[in-house]
């Protein structure tokens, strides 16, 4: 059985099967390819996602970013709705195309995964840390689900495990240009060996090989 995250590999394994854990993978070479035809001189804070996860994941914690645009140079760039009819200066909203994604995340500084802590969200496969990580930013994302495998706090980005958190992060990447690159280019060595789908086709096409032998 293939498991895209840690949370469903454990619970899968109640059941005895073999399990391949094998990460959400994306065309790397697209993403390296793009460029960013943007250039914003405030702090630009990446998040994408849909209508829903908007409702779901974002606003639960739009007061603690409200508060954030309103004392610093700061601004959101928010992929993939328009906000259910919410509007701020600070918030820019675009809708969602393949042919704009990557050069969208391109423009901005840092990427972010905010989630509750709840059984579904801890489900979720991190995707949005995989695209801001194959697009050179650094990620901030709550401490849930596969969240805590996927960023190496720190290194790659960090991790949130309270409200104080969010502000502390944000301003410690973006007050200091010399940790921003240091974590740019981690990012970006990990999207390359862990999420490129032609990588990660082989690990699959290996492991079914291995069963069929069998």
């Amino acid at each position: 059985v293939l498991a895209g995250n840690q949370y469903i590999a454990d619970y899968l394994n109640q059941s005895g099967v073999k399990i391949l854990k094998v990460p959400t993978s994306l065309k790397l070479d697209d993403y390296q390819a793009r460029k960013s035809q943007r250039t914003y001189s405030n702090f630009t804070i990446c998040w994408v996602g849909t209508p829903n996860t908007w409702e779901q994941c974002f606003v639960p914690f739009l007061k603690i970013f409200l508060e954030l645009a309103d004392k610093y140079a700061i601004q959101f760039v928010i992929i993939g709705t328009k906000g259910n009819g919410f509007s701020n200066e600070k918030f820019f909203f675009y809708d969602w195309s393949e042919s704009n994604e990557v050069e969208l995340i391109k423009s901005c500084h840092i990427g972010i995964m905010p989630l509750p802590d709840t059984p579904w969200m801890r489900g979720k496969s991190g995707y949005k840390l995989i695209q801001y990580m194959s697009c050179d930013l650094p990620v901030i994302a709550s401490a849930v689900g596969e969240n805590i495998n996927l960023v190496q706090h720190g290194v790659d980005g960090f991790l949130v495990k309270n409200e104080s958190d969010w502000e502390r992060y944000i301003l410690c990447i973006m007050e200091n240009k010399e940790l921003q690159l240091s974590l740019q280019r981690n990012a970006r060595q990990k999207a390359e060996d862990s999420f490129d789908v032609k990588k990660n086709a082989l690990i699959i096409a290996k492991h079914i090989r291995k069963v069929l032998r069998k």
